[in-house]
């Protein structure tokens, strides 16, 4: 999968902004229903946006809303619906 230099400067900014603001947020825990949906939906949503990638890992991001999507040496920040990345 080939990824534009704007989205990786997207997620650079993304990143930089949560390292920085560091913000205390409720938390789901691992295994919830709520996260179990999401990752559900988000694993739904990469099939669809790159039908041959490799989800090795999904976890909840420090930012609200937003997970962290593991292929490979790839690391992505989605919301659960695809749309934002």
């Amino acid at each position: 999968m080939k990824i534009s230099p704007i989205y990786g400067f997207l997620l650079l900014a993304v990143t930089a902004g949560v390292t920085v603001a560091q913000t205390s947020t409720s938390e789901t825990p691992a295994g919830s229903a709520s996260f179990e949906a999401d990752e559900a939906q988000l694993r739904e949503s990469m099939a669809r946006l790159a039908p041959d990638m490799e989800i090795s890992a999904i976890a909840e991001s420090v930012m609200p809303g937003v997970y962290e999507v593991v292929s490979g040496a790839q690391v992505f920040y989605l919301t659960p619906d695809g749309r934002y990345m």
